[in-house]
C-alpha cells in the first residue's frame, strides 16, 4: 500500500514536472519566463515588475508563472534554491517563500498540529518557507493517499489556513 501511495505521488510530480516545464512561452515574456493563465497585461506586467525589483536574479533567469485559487505564483531558483513569490487576483504581493525539506529541522509545532488537524491523512510533498522576518509564514503542497492535493498555509503557530495569510 505504501508503495502504491509513493509511486502514484512520483507519477504525479513527474506529470506535474513535464506539464510545468511544457507551458507555452507568451510572446511578450523573455524566452526564458514561461506563463500558465496569466492576467491581462497590466496586472502581469505589473507583478513581473515587482518580481525583477524584488529579486534581480530573476530578470535574466528562468520564471514559471501560475494562475492559481487565490492569484498568481512565480517560482524560480536563485543560488540553485526554489524560491515561490505569490500574488493576489489584483496582482499585489503576498510573500516569498523558499524551498525546504520536510525534515527535523521543521519547527515541531508544525508537525503536531498538522498531524491533529483535517490535513492528517495528507502526506507533505513540498514544505516552503516564508522568508519574511516580520511574520513568519509556511505554505505546504499535500496529497493524501487518493492523490488528491491539498495547498495550505500555515503559521508559526501551527494554525492553517486554505487562503493565504
Amino acid at each position: 500500500m505504501r508503495r502504491t501511495s509513493f509511486a502514484s505521488a512520483f507519477i504525479l510530480f513527474g506529470l506535474l514536472s513535464t506539464i510545468l516545464e511544457a507551458q507555452p512561452i507568451d510572446s511578450k515574456q523573455s524566452a526564458k519566463s514561461q506563463v500558465m493563465n496569466l492576467p491581462a497585461d497590466d496586472i502581469n506586467h505589473r507583478m513581473m515588475k515587482n518580481l525583477s525589483a524584488r529579486y534581480p536574479e530573476t530578470v535574466n533567469g528562468k520564471v514559471t508563472w501560475t494562475a492559481t485559487g487565490f492569484g498568481y505564483s512565480a517560482i524560480y531558483f536563485i543560488d540553485n534554491v526554489a524560491n515561490l513569490t505569490q500574488y493576489n487576483k489584483s496582482g499585489d504581493f503576498l510573500e516569498t517563500f523558499t524551498r525546504q525539506a520536510w525534515d527535523d529541522r521543521v519547527p515541531e509545532i508544525i508537525k503536531m498540529e498538522l498531524g491533529s488537524s483535517a490535513y492528517n491523512t495528507f502526506t507533505v510533498i513540498v514544505f516552503w518557507e516564508g522568508t519574511s522576518d516580520r511574520n513568519r509564514h509556511f505554505y505546504l503542497e499535500m496529497m493524501d493517499k487518493n492523490s488528491v492535493s491539498k495547498n495550505v498555509w500555515c503559521d508559526d503557530n501551527g494554525k492553517f489556513s486554505e487562503t493565504p495569510m
